[in-house]
């Protein structure tokens, strides 16, 4: 049963990673010490629109934790280097939190 899900899953995965998506802004959130890498990190949602025929379009965010280490941004990844773990649904009356992204920015 378990790889019935997993399979589930997967074509899931695929069919919307089919589909083109928009970016559509961005939040960023409070800055906080990082153990062991000696910096402060920074949470980044990114938001995303994905159409559906015939239906509302699909918005999520992708978090995505920055630290600042020697100077720069370094990227951290998840915990287990699983990303789609860190990828949530957004209700559309949630999209207004989200910093718009604009031409040129």
């Amino acid at each position: 049963m378990g790889a019935a899900v997993i399979v589930t899953s997967l074509d899931r995965a695929r069919d919307l990673a089919q589909r083109p998506v928009t970016l559509l802004g961005d939040a960023i959130h409070p800055m906080t010490p990082l153990q062991g890498l000696g910096g402060n990190t920074a949470l980044l949602s990114v938001l995303t629109e994905a159409q559906q025929p015939g239906a509302a379009p699909l918005y999520a965010a992708s978090v995505i934790q920055l630290a600042w280490v020697r100077g720069d941004w370094t990227l951290v990844a998840p915990t287990g280097g699983v990303w789609d773990q860190s990828i949530s649904r957004v209700d559309a009356t949630d999209i207004g939190a989200f910093n718009p992204f604009t031409t040129g920015r």
